[in-house]
């Protein structure tokens, strides 16, 4: 059986040279809805095999999708914050082969602060992430502890120091090598769940599966002081898939802002002949239709209403809520295609971004990178790892995690970074006087909180003056410098539920979602491929919009040679 979308690009990119092959020289044009990642690698891999492609972007002004990176206006590259994909684990290899094609530099993402510097604030309680143990689990001076754990529990958060993640992770390890043991790995990747074991995994949420499995204390500290809070609600099977899609142990980040890689592509494709990228291009219906027995696609955009425009070939990345909002404006799709469009759940995700005058965190707590969790509104707190500056992961081998168990991103700490010079990062900022970057980063519940907070803006991110004043109050517990050191008009917010281009951060599937509708995410309707993270088994990655992309375009050619070929 086939991985389908998720195989090696090397191996995918030599499928669309053999299958253009069969077109026998002749051009195609292609339309594409959306300038983010899906569509710009899209776009570009028609374009090497010598086709025409125009891509509309519904936004004024900014390609990328939800890759957005916020400058602060200084001239420092580094001046800036992510207010959406931040991070690329080794594996991504679809990710990594565009960062490469554009003359990119990474460097480390630190998920966890140099030497587990970073914070917890749980219960009225602050600590430092190197001694939750001491400060959280083990019994204080009264006796009891602040989390009473059962001692299985106990021992997994107290082993190598990997804090509440660890509970996470023992769960998912259990149904990870029972998927491998029962050959299943391929099905869940394809999203074929016709096994007895599959439908289990689908029915049920990780939440519920870790309220069976640990204990009131245990089940409530994974909910507040690890980052799955506000996903876990995602069927059991998306977390599954998960750990065989991403090696977090190690992650990268683009050096100088993320949305380089979608600038430079776009840069990169409206200097090529018979490639034209066709900003403010709002859609407000699409169709499938039948003209003279061919079936063609039908588009109209807002700004030229009354001309609705026909494709023979199109490629639609625009996220299913927005498509879901348009109602009866999109018309003529498969019955399955319309229940996938209206019945897969996006995550909600808020980030907000502090802009301070002086690095205190570095300073004065000697935090370098990873984050900050707090059981407050504000969730994670992350600091910027352009400081320690260290050296990419490097590749490792293998599109998938295929080693035994798991390192994910629900542990906060793995003493992986602690191979720097901690002392020389002290120095270093103890000669800078530049400002900083701090970004509070929630999803779930606590995002719609901070949605409720701010009005959105039709193409940014809203002003984050109502939303403030709760991340200072929270952040304060920890850094109570943050009050002297910025002010609302130095914040920045994003909500990815009412931004009007998504209308939700990522697909994060609910149980029996994954069996209902992705297959049908997947199929063609006629001549309109549907390409995009949600269309992936990698949501909430850059490396699924690209995988997703490059499995239709490659779906376009074939059916381009078979209609050829037909007459």
């Amino acid at each position: 059986m086939k991985r389908e979308v998720l195989i090696p690009v090397c191996q995918r990119l030599r499928r669309l040279r053999t299958v253009n092959a069969s077109l026998k020289g002749r051009k195609l044009n292609v339309g594409i809805l959306g300038a983010g990642m899906a569509g710009l690698s899209a776009a570009w891999e028609l374009s090497e095999l010598g086709h025409e492609v125009t891509i509309y972007e519904g936004s004024p002004e900014r390609v990328g999708g939800r890759i957005f990176t916020y400058r602060f206006g200084s001239d420092n590259p580094e001046h800036r914050v992510e207010l959406g994909a931040m991070r690329i684990p080794p594996n991504h290899d679809y990710t990594h082969h565009y960062v490469n094609l554009m003359n990119l530099e990474l460097r480390r993402f630190l998920n966890q602060s140099v030497c587990d510097q970073g914070r917890y604030d749980l219960r009225g309680n602050v600590g430092q992430v190197g001694d939750f143990g001491s400060k959280f689990i083990k019994p204080a001076k009264n006796g009891k502890p602040l989390f009473e754990l059962h001692a299985l529990e106990r021992g997994l958060v107290l082993d190598e120091n990997k804090g509440p993640g660890a509970l996470i992770e023992f769960v998912l390890e259990q149904e990870v090598r029972k998927v491998r043991e029962l050959g299943e790995v391929d099905k869940l990747l394809c999203g074929e769940m016709d096994t007895p074991n599959l439908r289990r995994l689908d029915s049920v949420s990780l939440g519920r599966r870790l309220s069976e499995t640990l204990s009131v204390e245990g089940r409530f500290l994974t909910d507040i002081a690890a980052p799955v809070g506000g996903l876990a609600d995602r069927s059991l099977a998306m977390h599954v898939r998960d750990s065989f899609t991403i090696k977090a142990q190690c992650l990268d980040e683009i050096k100088g802002g993320m949305d380089n890689l979608p600038k430079e592509l776009a840069r990169q494709l409206q200097e090529r002949k018979g490639v034209r990228i066709e900003m403010d291009q709002e859609v407000i219906k699409l169709g499938r239709v039948t003209v003279r027995g061919r079936s063609k696609a039908r588009v109209v955009f807002r700004k030229s209403s009354d001309r609705p425009q026909e494709f023979d070939l199109l490629i639609c990345t625009i996220p299913f809520p927005v498509l879901k909002g348009m109602g009866r404006a999109v018309q003529g799709l498969s019955e399955p295609k319309m229940a996938a469009i209206h019945g897969m759940t996006y995550a909600s995700s808020t980030k907000l971004g502090l802009e301070c005058k002086q690095r205190f965190w570095e300073k004065d707590d000697d935090i370098f990178g990873g984050r900050s969790v707090t059981d407050h509104l504000t969730g994670q707190l992350y600091y910027p790892s352009a400081t320690a500056d260290l050296p990419p992961c490097g590749d490792l081998d293998g599109i998938l995690a295929e080693r035994e168990g798991i390192t994910s991103l629900h542990t906060l700490s793995h003493r992986a970074d602690c191979d720097c010079d901690l002392e020389s990062l002290r120095e270093k900022a103890r000669r800078s006087n530049e400002p900083g970057v701090l970004l509070a980063y929630c999803w779930g519940g606590e995002a719609r909180g901070f949605c409720r907070l701010v009005e959105s803006l039709p193409d940014g991110p809203p002003n984050a003056a109502k939303a403030y004043r709760q991340v200072i109050d929270d952040v304060a517990r920890l850094h109570p410098q943050i009050r002297q050191n910025t002010s609302p008009d130095d914040a920045v917010i994003m909500c990815w539920d009412s931004y009007k281009w998504t209308q939700g951060a990522f697909a994060a599937l609910k149980p029996g979602e994954l069996t209902a509708h992705y297959r049908s995410a997947l199929q063609r309707e006629g001549c309109i491929f549907f390409a995009g993270e949600h269309a992936s088994p990698v949501p909430g990655w850059i490396q699924g919009a690209v995988a997703s992309a490059l499995f239709q375009v490659e779906q376009l050619l074939e059916y381009s040679a078979h209609r050829e070929a037909a007459g």
